[in-house]
């Protein structure tokens, strides 16, 4: 199918595909449908082809207006030469250069633009569109994230310096195994240790709550390195809505990618939680007892029961520990000092659940994030605050047996987040609306798949930097060290499918990979962990050789 050509050329400039090679070779060509469906949900001002090429003048001089890309990379520290861009009259003027380090400290420069090299030129909206190169001397960067301010004309711009080191940190992983199974000499196959994969909840026991938990990680993380084993690997442990309206029990559509599954929290972990008479009455009430054992006893979770199993019990917890100020609720407040955003998670969590409906449906004010403590149950804030501390202690413990047993915890980072979960409703502009994460067919699933998560729009990402990035890996990379990012192809490209079409006629969008892996390599290189890209399904050609190389 012929496409116009503006439309081609809008697509292009917002990084989407016009089409993509099958699991058969096959040439798959972007509809007309779906590209424009896209392109909206990418921001640009289009609701029909009639919008088109205004929308591609739009795209054209706010690029040209953008002085420099918003991200530069710096591999292993060395600043690259920068492409500037000017949209000028018949005298250019004087860039000024700001270089602020993450660590302290600046440098500042000045360029004449007249003497920097051109390597582009055109004409755009009546004056001339300029590409330069400009050169600062090959600076040695310290790893970080750095900021280089850029001012031209009265304009100014705040550009994100990623100087990372090239390739991610295995050493934790590999100096473990070569202490015990072999060399680890470079030039030398390595030798691989056994090691342990299991989905958390499935680590069951006698004496369990129905469900397995971060107590029973531990323990396997422990029997694991008694055995010989160097690796305990387990699926996603991140928050989940496991009732209401929102219900979704999958690991892989979490209620957020910064903070623990809850369902994961072990009560009987907490020193002396049956001495408070509150928990006390509820775990001794027979109804309660008979429901464990049934619990118990079931071939298959069932998690809303679960969770109505367990929530009352640490809820009741949560409010003797609150009632009592002692060393429990002293650990409690100094967990929410050293994690602030906690305090808006659990008001964003208690809202979900005092209106039982996913927050886009929400009154304005409070998409827009302001929320009120007052219009909530202050129980349920106090409860996700303490569930999210002790899953943060809990976890931590399971850390420190597996290092203590010289065994690696390999944790698992899924791709999307719950389309009405925190993570969208505190970053609403970063993901796109519309749209569904997906696969194209392959042999497996020859109809393709719809993973009803919405995916981050690129240029948004880049824009702060990767600030949410940044912290979805430190909040894994804390105790983990290793870290398996699912479909990492995600890093290139990304396979979009709009509501009301069929997973089929999906489209690819493109990522800026080289600065996704620069994150990458930077926050495993900060915390020892080595980071492990699942690349399984339709593979484009670079991917494999980046991972390799990085």
């Amino acid at each position: 199918m012929s496409l116009p050509r503006d439309l081609q050329r809008l697509a292009h400039a917002h990084g989407v595909s016009l089409g993509y090679t099958g699991h058969e070779g096959q040439r798959v060509h972007a509809g007309r449908e779906a590209l424009l469906a896209v392109l909206a949900s990418l921001g640009a001002p289009v609701s029909g082809e009639a919008d088109v090429p205004g929308a591609l003048r739009e795209r054209r001089v706010r690029h040209a207006m953008t002085l420099c890309d918003p991200v530069v990379v710096a591999w292993d520290g060395r600043l690259p030469p920068l492409e500037v861009r000017t949209l000028e009259g018949p005298l250019p003027g004087v860039l000024g250069l700001v270089l602020r380090f993450e660590q302290g400290g600046e440098r500042r420069f000045r360029r004449d633009l007249r003497e920097l090299p051109v390597t582009a030129a055109g004409p755009l909206e009546g004056r001339t569109a300029y590409r330069r190169v400009v050169d600062l001397g090959g600076e040695q960067l310290p790893l970080g994230y750095h900021e280089l301010e850029l001012q031209l004309d009265g304009r100014t711009q705040v550009v994100t310096v990623i100087a990372a080191p090239e390739r991610c940190d295995g050493h934790a992983l590999e100096e473990r195994a070569a202490g015990r199974l072999g060399s680890g000499v470079a030039g030398t196959a390595p030798t691989r240790g056994w090691g342990s994969v299991v989905p958390t909840y499935a680590l069951r026991s006698a004496d369990d709550w129905g469900i397995g938990d971060y107590t029973r990680l531990g323990r396997l993380a422990r029997w694991t390195g008694e055995h010989g084993g160097r690796t305990v690997a387990t699926l996603p442990l991140l928050a989940g809505f496991f009732d209401g309206a929102l219900f979704e029990p999958s690991p892989y559509s979490p209620a957020s990618r910064l903070f623990w599954n809850e369902l994961a929290v072990d009560p009987e972990a907490v020193d002396g939680w049956r001495e408070h008479p509150s928990v006390a009455a509820l775990v001794d009430a027979p109804a309660w007892r008979e429901e464990r054992e049934a619990l118990q006893a079931a071939e298959l979770l069932d998690h809303r029961r679960l969770s109505d199993l367990k929530r009352p019990v640490l809820a009741a917890l949560a409010e003797a520990v609150y009632r009592e100020r002692g060393p429990r609720r002293r650990g409690w407040e100094a967990h929410l000092e050293a994690h602030p955003r906690l305090k808006e998670y659990a008001l964003f969590r208690a809202t979900c659940e005092a209106r039982d409906a996913a927050w886009t449906s929400w009154p304005d004010r409070l998409r827009g994030g302001a929320l009120r403590p007052h219009e909530v149950d202050p129980a349920a804030v106090r409860y996700h605050e303490f569930v999210q501390y002790l899953a943060h202690e809990q976890m931590r413990e399971v850390a420190e047996v597996a290092r203590r047993r010289d065994v690696g915890l390999l944790l698992d980072l899924p791709l999307g987040v719950h389309a009405c979960g925190y993570d969208t409703w505190a970053w609403p502009s970063r993901f796109a609306p519309g749209v569904s994460a997906g696969a194209p067919p392959d042999a497996f699933f020859t109809k393709g798949q719809c993973w009803g998560f919405p995916p981050e729009i690129p240029d948004r990402a880049r824009a702060d930097g990767y600030a949410y990035l940044r912290e979805v890996l430190r909040h894994h990379l804390r105790f983990a060290d290793a870290l398996r990012i699912d479909h990492v192809m995600a890093l290139h490209r990304l396979y979009w499918v709009p509501h009301g079409l069929p997973a089929s006629e999906g489209v690819y969008v493109r990522g800026h990979p080289e600065e996704a892996y620069a994150v990458l390599c930077l926050e495993s290189h900060r915390a020892g962990a080595a980071v492990v890209g699942e690349d399984l399904g339709t593979v484009p050609r670079g991917v494999r050789p980046a991972m390799a190389r990085h």
